[in-house]
């Protein structure tokens, strides 16, 4: 398994990450990506994706940390998409739950996807509350992105538009939710060879882990569930989500 989507740096681990680490690896998990999402977690995926093979950085600017950004915090991450380490960019995106302004978070998407574009990776996005404004500034674009909509919690009418638009789709802890039925019919209806999973820990555990602390070991919880969805048996769905991932990040 891959788990397209992580936070390993995040507090909550520093108690115990190498042993979060090494049981995500007995789990079956062979690779990870950690995701930034302001200067000093992008600097820490880094410095995590340097520590072993199996762990890859993603940097970039969340849209609910943009307040402190300047020209110097943009240079670096120019910068650093250019690290080996470095699979993609992000997370990025737009998000009205927090009701911050939203002219910055447009400006933040738009120079995303001009950094996709220089350094041909694919971005991470994430959106809450804001799918259709979202999809609709990648048409607006004019021009072809690829990348992922993480953790997607959108109906299959968006899934589709989305995946025309040619992003990716990755499902997290909220597929196994009792009441995501939308989701689970969005992800029913896509194409396996565009789908991922992830954990997005230390958040959205699956089901039977509601109230834990996520971590990547429960992995496989995403996995049986987008399998069964797909009338396909563990291996798989394990093997057909994995090649998309190497795929996508050039892993």
């Amino acid at each position: 398994m891959i788990d397209s989507h992580t936070h390993l740096y995040w507090e909550r681990f520093d108690g115990d990450r190498s042993a979060v680490i090494d049981r995500a690896r007995a789990a079956g998990v062979e690779a990870m990506i950690v995701i930034g999402v302001d200067p000093r977690s992008n600097a820490s995926a880094l410095e995590l994706a340097r520590s072993s093979p199996d762990l890859h950085a993603s940097v970039g600017f969340h849209p609910n940390d943009l307040e402190d950004l300047d020209d110097a915090a943009w240079s670096r991450l120019d910068q650093d998409l250019a690290d080996e380490q470095v699979v993609a960019i992000g997370e990025t995106g737009l998000d009205y739950y927090w009701k911050k302004p939203v002219a910055p978070q447009f400006e933040a998407l738009h120079r995303h996807f001009a950094l996709a574009e220089k350094h041909d990776l694919p971005l991470v996005i994430h959106t809450r509350d804001s799918i259709d404004d979202l999809l609709g500034e990648i048409e607006r674009w004019g021009r072809p992105l690829r990348g992922v909509l993480h953790c997607f919690s959108g109906n299959p009418d968006q899934a589709r538009r989305g995946l025309e638009l040619g992003f990716d789709l990755s499902f997290a802890g909220p597929l196994t939710y009792k009441k995501a039925e939308d989701l689970r019919q969005a992800c029913a209806e896509a194409p396996i060879e565009r789908l991922h999973v992830e954990t997005d820990c230390p958040f959205l555990p699956p089901q039977s882990r509601r109230g834990q602390r996520n971590e990547p070991a429960f992995l496989p919880e995403v996995l049986a569930k987008l399998a069964e969805l797909h009338h396909l048996d563990l291996a798989e769905a394990d093997r057909l989500t994995s090649a998309n991932s190497r795929r996508l990040f050039a892993l």
